[in-house]
């Protein structure tokens, strides 16, 4: 069931400001160790990205640097074992923020559910 709402969810482009995207977003890894590979669109703005299991944040909140307006993008985390949960998800949010700082869009995506 997972597989199909993640299929799902990385079918369809994300929306950002003015139409532009974050898109081909794909996970792989498991028990902590994650890689996350997508591209944006032109003019994405400030993209930060968290990981959290909905109680408590995993990875602080770290900014991906883009060098160009439209790229791909890679993010490899690791979370130690004993912070994973053991009934529950483990989301990353991909965060757009103005220059002002604030959230303007906010994108999660399930890493790995846990079920003990």
């Amino acid at each position: 069931m997972l597989n199909f709402f993640l299929v799902l969810l990385l079918m369809h482009p994300f929306p950002t400001m003015s139409g532009e995207f974050i898109h081909d977003v794909k996970v792989a890894g498991s028990r902590g160790h994650y890689i996350i590979t997508g591209e944006t669109g032109p003019s994405i703005g400030n993209l930060y990205f968290s990981a959290e299991d909905g109680h408590n944040e995993l990875i602080n909140e770290k900014h991906l640097f883009l060098k160009n307006k439209e790229q791909s993008f890679k993010i490899k985390i690791a979370i130690p074992e004993s912070k994973l949960p053991e009934n529950g998800t483990v989301l990353l949010n991909l965060l757009v923020r103005n220059d002002k700082g604030e959230i303007v869009h906010s994108y999660p995506i399930i890493l790995e559910r846990f079920y003990h």
